[in-house]
């Protein structure tokens, strides 16, 4: 295997170009496999949102749970791309795409390339990282924006010149605020790397805190740094303050509990929950878990010092966010423990098991449990690509709404029962089938749904108005609920369609 390394390592300039394009087109090829499928709210928001200009978004994500720089993107995305579905989606596989760009960088530089080819590799095929690559949510941005920060502040930390590595701390500094303006919870990245930096800096050691702040450059170094931090972050800091009581114990998110701790890995080995680990996917999972950290042993006392400490840097970022968040959610707290928010965490599991196998490849004894544990590796994507591509089951409201589309004439609209259903089917809006809410029947509980008051868009306030303006409609219901009788009195059921989620009435008037 040393003859594999030294081939890559003769062959560089071609590798470092070749892998990565290959290791592109094979992300977005699996991104594509499932970028058409049905949205759900929290895309729906997003593409909602972007209907207004900056100063709105900047509005409503101010009484909503997120920062607005992901929007802000989005919405600069949208003049690009347009604002189809698939087109906005595609933000997220672009910045997956540069993810993938800036690992494959960050592990040639601090690593060597055997490990660059492998991690990135395996990287690419994260279940998490390409669930998230088909939504378009802030995730792989922030993925983008924590790989970045490393590589930035290994770099830091191993210059020798006083103005690089100052000017490599504030650009750290400008990355750290970035994540917090995208999403808050990259505050865990920062942490773990917070940690890491003190470790690096000998915090840890005997006096080495007292030693840190006696050094006056250093200690002035890193105060200036997270004093930057701050500053490019106060504008946004009264909202973050006003929020943070929204997202603790927001009722998206569960108890903590060992299910929610197993998801941890579960989810990102294979996209299912702890639960489906049923016949031979629990021993698969056992097997690769007890291996890599069979090799890890091995390869942490056999490589260089500093390699050793560049794993540590990974290491950090992998398991020190989801440990902060179970802290943060035990009692008197509320839960904020919620696997997505750890997307970085769970794709750098990948990352790291492919630096280890690397290495292990070119150890004296341990090329076959390497081999083994590379196999593994590799069934545990197919299968979690399979059950990221697979993820949706038929009758959410996109799909409810395009199969409605298909036999509708031109001109019907589609009446939604809910604010909820509205969020989702007015991503499918169009001109020949207007997706519209009758405002009455919704009460507006939360800062998510500001947009719709404030933009109005196919909402209306009287209903008989509405009905005596429309000969035939759709109207869409969940199927727990039975149509509202006032729709009846000058309109009648001309067909039905039903699905597990929804009933949807054709009416006409009588």
């Amino acid at each position: 295997m040393d003859k594999l390394t030294h081939f890559f390592e003769k062959h560089a300039k071609i590798f470092k170009v070749i892998v990565p394009v290959f290791l592109i087109l094979l992300y977005i090829g699996l991104c594509a496999l499932n970028i058409n499928s049905s949205t759900w709210f929290d895309e729906s928001y997003s593409a909602y949102l972007i209907r207004g200009n900056f100063f709105d978004i900047w509005s409503m994500t101010s009484i909503d749970v997120h920062p607005p720089l992901f929007y802000f993107l989005l919405k600069l995305w949208s003049f690009i791309a347009g604002t189809s579905l698939v087109a906005l989606r595609s933000m997220s596989v672009f910045f997956g795409v540069v993810s993938i760009i800036l690992l494959f960088r960050l592990l040639c530089r601090h690593f060597n390339l055997t490990a660059a080819i492998i991690g990135s590799f395996f990287f690419t095929l994260s279940p998490m990282f390409i669930r998230y690559g088909q939504e378009m949510r802030m995730y792989t941005v922030v993925i983008a924006l924590v790989i970045a920060a490393t590589d930035v502040m290994l770099c830091a930390l191993d210059t020798k010149d006083p103005k690089k590595s100052r000017h490599l701390w504030f650009l750290y500094a400008v990355l750290i605020a970035l994540g917090m303006w995208t999403h808050y919870f990259t505050a865990l990245a920062w942490i773990a790397q917070l940690v890491y930096i003190l470790y690096r800096q000998g915090v840890f050691t005997k006096d080495g805190l007292k030693k840190l702040w006696q050094d006056k450059p250093r200690r002035n170094l890193m105060l200036q740094t997270y004093g930057l931090a701050v500053a490019c972050y106060i504008p946004w800091t009264p909202f973050f303050l006003k929020q943070s009581a929204s997202v603790q114990g927001g009722f998206w998110i569960g108890p903590v509990n060992l299910e929610a701790l197993a998801n941890f890995f579960s989810e990102s080995l294979l996209y299912v929950a702890p639960r489906e680990l049923k016949d031979w996917l629990l021993p698969l999972t056992i097997t690769l878990l007890v291996l890599i950290i069979f090799l890890s042993l091995k390869v942490f006392h056999r490589i260089d010092q500093q390699h050793r400490k560049k794993l540590l840097a990974v290491l950090a970022l992998i398991f020190i966010p989801p440990i902060t968040l179970v802290i943060l959610s035990l009692p008197p707290l509320s839960p904020v423990y919620m696997t997505r928010y750890m997307i970085f965490s769970l794709a750098l599991i990948w990352a790291f098991c492919g630096i280890i196998i690397a290495f292990a490849l070119t150890g004296s004894h341990e090329h076959k449990p390497a081999l083994v544990a590379m196999g593994l590796l590799a069934i545990c994507a197919i299968i979690g690509v399979v059950n990221v591509t697979n993820r949706e089951p038929n009758g959410y409201v996109g799909y409810t709404v395009q199969d409605v589309m298909s036999i509708a004439k031109p001109g019907e609209p589609l009446l939604m029962d809910s604010v909820w259903n509205y969020y989702d089917g007015v991503v499918y809006d169009s001109a020949e089938h207007p997706v519209a809410f009758y405002r009455d029947w919704s009460e507006y509980e939360y800062g998510s749904l500001e947009p719709v008051r404030e933009y109005h868009h196919n909402l209306f306030d009287n209903l008989d108005e509405w009905l005596s303006e429309h000969d035939s409609f759709w109207v869409f219901y969940n199927n727990d609920k039975d149509i509202n009788e006032e729709l009846l009195k000058h309109h009648k059921i001309n067909q039905t369609i039903s699905n597990d989620r929804y009933n949807v009435y054709h009416l006409v008037k009588k």
